[in-house]
């Protein structure tokens, strides 16, 4: 460590070395021999003391940076210092950028979901003083707004740094019924049918999760059925939804899962924010399952779920 003092402090210990020599140069013309030497041993001493102190406190700064490298003192150098400093400023810089990106984020959501949200409001203001409302269709609009709410709260949850998974073995016939009952009323009503074949899977997952994927993907199909049959099977551990609808733009297939993106069909209709794929596809990812998406414009979609990582049995570490 000492090489490394002289060479990183060589400028103040030059400067200070010179000014000596320059102040024993001037005494050496206009003193005595005497005043002469008593000059050089002070000055000379105070070199020493100087160089000592220099030293002491580079030594400090050393051990304080050496903990913060995770280095030895005499393997740190100022190098080493700005490259640590460059990569603390450029990991500061991202979290900032990504904080500023969530937020942004959020922001845009909330914007579509609360434009959404009006729609059911608005709906059952005018149905609440129709005497002749069905109880049925303001059912529907409340059912609508839950849907939001859910999403939006599953939003939330997966921005967040923490989550909630909780993993077991679980039937996929049991967690697709369940999404199936919740939803047939809102299918009955589009003029849909649900046909569900799910075997008798079971895989290790997050319940509440695996529902809330699912369920974004049932949601979708019973919005663009077109009033034709969805049919929900499980073959070869892969999990289809298919329905029969309007189909998907071949233009728009590889941006299916890009946050915000709605498609052809979300800005004719304006009733997409551009966010339920984007949420399946960050919760399967959590699940470590596999979802792709099957589809020809007019001609209907299918979303395939691969669970064979996750299949009771053959799941790993998750």
């Amino acid at each position: 460590m000492f090489r490394n003092f002289l060479y990183e402090e060589k400028r103040g210990l030059f400067a200070f070395l010179a000014t000596a020599l320059v102040v024993l140069a001037a005494t050496r013309l206009y003193m005595p021999r005497a005043e002469f030497l008593y000059t050089a041993v002070i000055l000379a001493a105070g070199f020493c003391l100087f160089g000592i102190l220099r030293y002491l406190d580079y030594s400090g700064r050393r051990e304080a940076l050496a903990e913060i490298l995770g280095a030895p003192p005499e393997k740190t150098a100022a190098k080493d210092v700005e490259k640590k400093i460059r990569a603390l400023e450029a990991e500061r810089e991202a979290v900032q950028e990504a904080d500023e990106a969530r937020a942004r984020h959020t922001r845009e959501y909330m914007t579509v979901w609360s434009h959404q949200l009006k729609s059911p409001l608005f709906a059952l203001r005018l149905l609440i003083p129709d005497e002749d409302a069905e109880p049925e269709e303001m059912l529907a609009e409340v059912f609508r707004m839950e849907n939001y709410v859910d999403s939006l709260l599953g939003y939330y949850r997966l921005e967040s740094d923490s989550t909630d998974y909780v993993f077991r073995t679980e039937s996929v016939a049991e967690l697709v019924a369940e999404s199936v009952r919740k939803y047939r009323a809102a299918a009955a009503a589009a003029g849909s049918e649900i046909v569900l074949n799910a075997g008798d899977l079971r895989i290790v997952t997050d319940r509440k999760w695996f529902c809330f994927m699912f369920e974004q993907v049932l949601s979708n199909a019973i919005k663009y059925a077109a009033r034709g049959a969805i049919r929900i099977g499980c073959d070869g551990g892969v999990l289809t939804v298919a329905d029969e609808g309007i189909g998907i733009a071949p233009e728009d297939l590889p941006r299916l899962f890009e946050r915000g993106f709605t498609g052809k069909n979300g800005r004719i209709q304006d009733r997409s924010t551009g966010l339920g794929l984007y949420l399946v596809h960050r919760v399967a990812k959590e699940l470590n399952i596999l979802v792709s998406v099957r589809s020809e414009a007019g001609a209907g979609t299918a979303v395939d779920f691969d669970l064979s990582a996750v299949t009771e049995g053959e799941a790993g570490s998750i």
